[in-house]
């Protein structure tokens, strides 16, 4: 497992806490009037010139902005509609790019980049006409311009992956206040071996992120070099038990390196910036970097052309930037794919790249996985959480099994290898007998099958202890709301649907043929009691419920109360280990055996297809 990135620690960052939610370009370089909206994982991607850069640019700016207004009080500045308000102005000399062409076509009027948080505080990148750039804050209450009223009203850290490139081969000791400031700039990469000799406390995270993402390499602390005529520095990494200095190993180590550094140091803050991080590295190690920067802690802004990238992570995580559109659009699902990889000229084909790489298909509903995931990562089982080692096929419904061992063959012939399949499907309400066909006729060709018994995958967030927790912690974050009894909420909710549930049980139990009329009478009776029994228990009335349903019911409610809605991830983040259900935890056990089991070498046979 990769070493985490807060080192033992709680970070500061957490589901409930304050994010980036959008941002808003007006006139800004070549994005007239666009807008991003966020979420936890943002890869940006779409053809050159399409504005990606532009969105990264902005980020880099707030970046320097927001550490000047922590650190001295707001002047008068004139700003959108002529009028004077406190703000900050940027030398010019700090802003990480030229202010002499930031117009969209040179038009002379001024430019705007407005960020939108959680909180509905907004930070607004003001760029008049005759130049500069000044930051302008903007917030519900009165904004007194002090450095601490800054931070209190705006509690978010942007981190930056500045451009990198190759180390020195003599780097020279520089101080500790240079080191920093050069943190977000292109001299980061010639103070690499520096920043690990002042910043030390996270280095052995750092370490141990490379030897579980570069096999066979060691990295050391940096040391003096006494063999320079001036102070420097050396940094040796062992490779197969043989050191050697950073410099003589090759530039994708070098890059590598300082990419984990990065993600390491940043693991706090609330947004990572990456822009085209694929440079030098090899395709497995792109790979590796969309699961390293998932579970390092911020949210994620990444640029990217990488098909490799693109293929790994989720398409909801997909957001394409095109120049004629007004906004940045977010993919919708895996066929869609396809989109993106035109835009960006690419004749690959993601889910047969991703297939020729893994040869372990799971059929799965997304919306299943992506819940199973989360309580992957809940336990620690960091690789499943990430997907390694499996391609997810999207099933199109119970009613598509069928299709499972015909699309396993053809795809086996078209990458002339054998493939290793598995199904997780939801039972809902179907009787034995479907279930029972299932597996007879998948049962030979499947190395994994799981049929959950228990309802739709979203019941196992219907505990009321882990969903009293999640929206105390909502309510924790802001003073103006009030706790909530959810356990009585979702009593009302699931009272509510209890009539739709019972005659549901009852029709699937009813399902067999062959019974006369008394026959239904007491087969109908018997199951009034068993669903009287089951709903009468907290822990076994999820596997009656649609949970999805529920849920949305619930948020509806808590809406109301709270003003604020629960996310799967919010209720997962609360559960504690204990709590969760033993059966989820079998599925959790059953398909990391699977996404690890060895893969055959002899060719498949075709089903008989009839």
């Amino acid at each position: 497992m990769a070493a985490s990135l807060t080192n033992g620690r709680t970070p500061t960052t957490t589901p409930a806490s304050v994010t980036f939610t959008s941002v808003d370009f007006d006139n800004f370089k070549t994005l007239a009037s666009f807008r991003v909206t966020l979420d936890a994982m943002n890869v940006l991607v779409g053809g050159n010139n399409a504005g990606k850069s532009t969105v990264i640019t902005a980020f880099r700016v707030l970046a320097v902005a927001m550490r000047s207004a922590g650190a001295r009080r707001a002047e008068q500045h004139r700003g959108p509609g002529g009028r004077l308000r406190p703000g900050w102005l940027l030398p010019e000399d700090q802003i990480p790019m030229s202010v002499e062409n930031v117009q969209t076509n040179y038009n002379g009027e001024p430019a705007s980049v407005t960020f939108t948080l959680s909180s509905a505080n907004q930070l607004i990148l003001w760029f008049p006409p005759d130049g500069g750039c000044i930051l302008f804050a903007d917030t519900a209450g009165t904004m007194s311009g002090t450095p601490a009223a800054f931070k209190r009203d705006f509690p978010v850290v942007v981190g930056v992956v500045p451009v990198l490139g190759p180390v020195e081969h003599q780097e020279a000791w520089i101080e500790r206040g240079t080191v920093t400031r050069n943190l977000g700039t292109h001299r980061a990469s010639r103070n690499f071996r520096n920043f690990w000799y002042h910043f030390p406390e996270r280095f052995d995270v750092f370490a141990k992120l490379v030897a579980d993402t570069w096999p066979g390499m060691e990295i050391k602390p940096p040391e003096k070099d006494v063999a320079l005529k001036y102070f420097g520095l050396r940094m040796f990494c062992a490779e197969e038990r043989l050191d050697r200095e950073l410099y003589w190993l090759g530039f994708g180590f070098q890059i590598w390196c300082q990419l984990l550094t990065h993600i390491v140091r940043n693991s706090d803050a609330t947004i990572l910036i990456l822009d085209e991080p694929e440079t030098y590295l090899h395709p497995d190690v792109q790979r590796k970097l969309v699961g390293i920067v998932r579970r390092s802690g911020p949210a994620i802004l990444m640029a990217t052309h990488a098909t490799e990238i693109i293929a790994e992570v989720e398409p909801s995580e997909l957001l394409l930037v095109q120049r004629d559109q007004r906004s940045a659009r977010r993919i919708a699902a895996a066929p869609e794919v396809q989109v993106v990889l035109d835009a960006i000229g690419s004749v690959q084909n993601p889910m047969l790249t991703r297939l020729a790489r893994t040869r372990r298909v799971l059929f799965v509903e997304p919306r299943d996985f992506k819940l199973v995931s989360r309580f992957a990562r809940r336990i620690g089982m960091e690789a499943l959480a990430d997907g390694s080692g499996l391609t997810v096929v999207p099933l199109g419904g119970f009613e598509n099994w069928r299709r499972v061992s015909s699309f396993g063959w053809g795809v086996a012939k078209t990458l002339g290898q054998p493939l290793l399949l598995g199904v997780l499907l939801g039972r809902d309400a179907r009787p034995d007998s479907d279930i029972d066909e299932v597996r007879r006729s998948l049962g030979k060709d499947l190395a994994y099958l799981h049929i959950h018994d228990g309802g739709e995958f979203d019941g196992y967030l219907l505990n009321a202890v882990v969903l009293q927790r999640a929206a105390d912690l909502l309510a924790s974050e802001s003073p103006a709301r009030q706790s909530v009894n959810v356990a009585a909420l979702l009593d009302e909710v699931c009272d509510a649907m209890k009539q739709v549930a019972l005659d549901a049980y009852v029709a699937r139990g009813l399902l067999p043929s062959g019974l006369d009329v008394a026959d239904v009478g007491v087969v109908r009776a018997r199951l009034h009691n068993e669903f009287a029994e089951t709903w009468a228990k907290p822990s076994t009335r999820q596997a009656l419920l649609p949970g999805n349903l529920v849920l949305g019911a619930l948020n509806r409610r808590l809406e109301a109360e709270l003003g604020t809605t629960l996310t799967h991830a919010q209720i997962v983040a609360s559960f504690k280990v204990d709590e969760i259900p033993r059966d989820l935890l079998t599925v959790l056990r059953g398909l990391d055996a699977f996404r690890r089991k060895a893969l055959p070498v002899t060719p498949t046979e075709g089903p008989d297809l009839g």
